[in-house]
């Protein structure tokens, strides 16, 4: 992620999408060109660490923890960051719960991309959605 920017951690923003079919996560291979903000990391383990932030409500705590890393090492990449990605391609991506947040239920996955600027993971969520898993 050498040319993502560390940005502001206000909000987390996920992909939501309200409909009353199963969910599923995004297909491998699959192309995306997100329009908000996503946390990304540069590993599962990272990311996972976010995700237990975002269950614990201390979202804001880890990010500046990421950057606070980042800044105390010598190349100055943050391991994790909230940013417009850009397009992104999917490739795979495993289901690791259900998150409430403002009393709505939302199905998260992991899941492995890839862009011009390198592979991470991300998370990603949809809103009032079934798991078919």
């Amino acid at each position: 992620m050498r040319r993502l920017q560390l940005a502001s951690a206000g909000a987390l923003a996920f992909v939501l999408a309200a409909s009353l079919a199963r969910a599923e996560p995004p297909r491998s291979m699959a192309y995306f060109e997100p329009k908000t903000p996503f946390v990304a990391c540069d590993t599962h383990d990272q990311i996972m660490q976010v995700l237990d932030a975002v269950r614990a409500h201390k979202l804001s705590e880890k990010l500046a923890e990421f950057a606070k890393m980042a800044q105390s090492q010598s190349n100055h990449e943050a391991a994790c960051v909230y940013s417009v990605l850009g397009p992104v391609l999917f490739g795979a991506s495993e289901h690791v719960g259900v998150v409430f947040d403002s009393e709505r239920a939302i199905n998260m996955w992991v899941s492995h991309v890839g862009n011009l600027h390198g592979e991470f993971y991300l998370l990603w969520g949809e809103v009032g959605k079934e798991t078919a898993v």
